[in-house]
């Protein structure tokens, strides 16, 4: 057995013990005991392991695009969401494959120094699927498809029903067919989305209101997308003008998600989060702030999802639009632009939501016996340290 002790505790589930004990055989987690708990269970006070700082459950990043880890530092920040996907798509497959999985095992490492023991990772290729394979971090990898005309999207989905079958063959981890963006899926592909996600019963995680001109796209097929869509040569002219938000537009066509996640919300208002909630009940709402910031130079406007009880996610999105992979990194940064936001309230969204919203709350999230969710330690300057 191994007797943890920390100023607090951060259960999860329940309030946080001060001065609390945490027991576990191995990786497993015993119990957590008070200190009264503990003087009764064990007097042996040598025992004692102190770690300094707060102890939480491992950390849930649900948004990550792994396979873009090897484009660190190479598109240019804050230029908006068009001149973004034009430098990333530009410089996208210029680089050797040795470099790429060199990339990826590196990015993983760095997630595990900073606590992440659980990833929802965007993947468009079978690029990453040597480094999951390894069983370091339990991925579940959302097989992402694009795709504005319709004749493509049977073909698109019989493809990506391979990709995923071999991505959920990991030793740890899942995987489910989702869609990239509203601006990007027709509505056959959603369609046969729909019914996938129905059948599979599996988290859905779409890129959600992470700039003006998506907006602007979705509402009547004009602004900065046109002329991208152009260059690259893509056929969007069977894409109909939505007339409306872009979470308007296409939420009711994935209200049968078991588990939605959407992910940026950086236009998001207080009344469409409200709205969403009568739509999918299970919707989870996936903050990346530092991706945020280096895209598009803006923030959600967080205090209104807290408001309206939002479920909420945290994550890192890819190396191409952050310096580090770090929901620590996510969380401080949230509370340097929102100081209102506490780290104590932010515990949850980085690790039981994030559990729940990647289905895999029975294992991770929250210190619970039987449970292997990992063990870190925070302090209140947002320095993490792995324990287990």
């Amino acid at each position: 057995m191994r007797y943890l002790s920390a100023d607090r505790i951060y259960p999860v589930t329940i309030e946080p013990v001060i001065n609390g004990v945490l027991v576990m055989d191995g990786e497993s987690i015993v119990e957590v005991l008070t200190p009264e708990q503990f003087s009764i269970h064990d007097s042996t006070t040598d025992k004692l392991e102190k770690v300094e700082g707060w102890l939480m459950p491992g950390m849930i990043n649900t948004h990550c695009h792994l396979e873009l880890s090897y484009m660190k530092g190479v598109v240019t920040p804050k230029t908006g969401m068009a001149h973004f996907i034009r430098e990333l798509l530009k410089d996208r497959f210029k680089f050797s494959e040795d470099f790429m999985q060199q990339s990826y095992k590196g990015a993983e490492e760095e997630m595990q120094r900073n606590g992440i023991v659980a990833v929802g990772d965007i993947s468009n290729f079978d690029h990453s699927l040597a480094v999951k394979q390894q069983g370091n971090i339990y991925y579940h990898t959302f097989v992402e498809l694009l795709g504005m005309n319709p004749y493509d999207a049977g073909v698109l989905i019989d493809n990506a029903k391979i990709l995923s079958d071999r991505f959920a063959s990991v030793p740890k981890g899942n995987s489910s067919i989702v869609p990239h963006a509203p601006y990007t899926v027709s509505p056959r592909l959603f369609d046969l989305l729909k019914e996938t996600c129905y059948i599979n019963d599996l988290p859905v995680s779409i890129h959600m209101q992470e700039s003006p001109a998506e907006e602007q796209f979705i509402y009547n097929l004009t602004g900065d997308f046109v002329q991208l869509f152009n260059e690259l040569k893509f056929d969007f002219s069977r894409m109909p003008a939505y007339n409306t938000k872009p979470i308007r537009a296409v939420l009711p066509q994935l209200s049968n998600c078991n588990t939605l996640l959407m992910v940026h919300n950086t236009l998001t208002t207080a009344e469409e989060i409200k709205w969403a909630h009568t739509i999918n009940k299970n919707s989870y709402w996936t903050l990346c702030p530092k991706a945020n910031l280096y895209i598009e130079d803006r923030l959600p406007n967080i205090p209104s999802f807290i408001k309206e009880n939002g479920k909420i996610t945290l994550g890192t999105d890819s190396l191409t639009s952050n310096d580090t992979l770090s929901i620590a990194a996510e969380m401080q940064t949230i509370h340097s632009h929102f100081p209102e936001i506490t780290l104590e309230q932010m515990i949850p969204w980085a690790t039981i939501n994030g559990a729940a919203a990647l289905a895999i709350q029975k294992q991770y999230g929250s210190f619970e016996k039987g449970k292997t969710p990992g063990v870190v330690s925070i302090n209140e300057d947002f320095v993490v340290v792995r324990i287990v």
